[in-house]
């Protein structure tokens, strides 16, 4: 029987069976539709109907998927940003949230703005996700965090943050 809460694998992920080499090419292909559908989500207003449009609707759909993996094929996902290149990090907190869930991980998603912009024109953002002990996107120490999301405690925090006057990224520079 299989547990709740799988561990996180940040060392060895190599799994050669057939039937994972078929979930890992099915993550692949997910992965890279969602890195692409995301730049079209985030044309929303608000910054908690983005993330509920990323919220999967099933869970442990790619259960036994390391942590390690998910992040590789979101960083291979992502590593060219066409789009939402000023975003970049809230593009990869998505993914990153979305399908660590579907392995049944328990991700939270955080929110947070660079203390040194507060009082510029100009607002740089920032976008983590946290999954156990281990933190994705890791934050610099200027950044206050503002907002969190989980599947279990939704929103916390800022709740109406509006996307179009702030961006999320690691060196966001838009104006408001």
């Amino acid at each position: 029987m299989k547990s709740q809460d799988p561990q996180i694998n940040i060392g060895n992920d190599d799994v050669n069976s057939p039937q994972h080499t078929l979930l890992d090419a099915y993550l692949k292909i997910c992965v890279r539709f969602w890195a692409l559908k995301i730049p079209y989500l985030a044309k929303t207003d608000k910054l908690e109907t983005l993330i509920s449009k990323c919220e999967p609707n099933t869970t442990n759909t790619f259960w036994g998927i390391p942590a390690s993996r998910i992040r590789r094929r979101v960083r291979r996902a992502t590593r060219k940003p066409y789009f939402m290149r000023h975003r970049r990090c809230l593009r990869e907190g998505l993914l990153l949230y979305r399908f660590l869930t579907l392995a049944g991980y328990n991700p939270t998603i955080h929110f947070g703005i660079d203390r040194t912009s507060i009082e510029s024109e100009i607002m740089s953002a920032h976008c983590w996700v946290k999954c156990d002990d281990e933190i994705f996107l890791p934050p610099d120490e200027n950044t206050i965090e503002i907002a969190q999301y989980s599947k279990q405690g939704r929103v916390t925090g800022v709740q109406n943050v509006r996307l179009n006057h702030l961006s999320v990224s690691d060196s966001a520079e838009v104006k408001s």
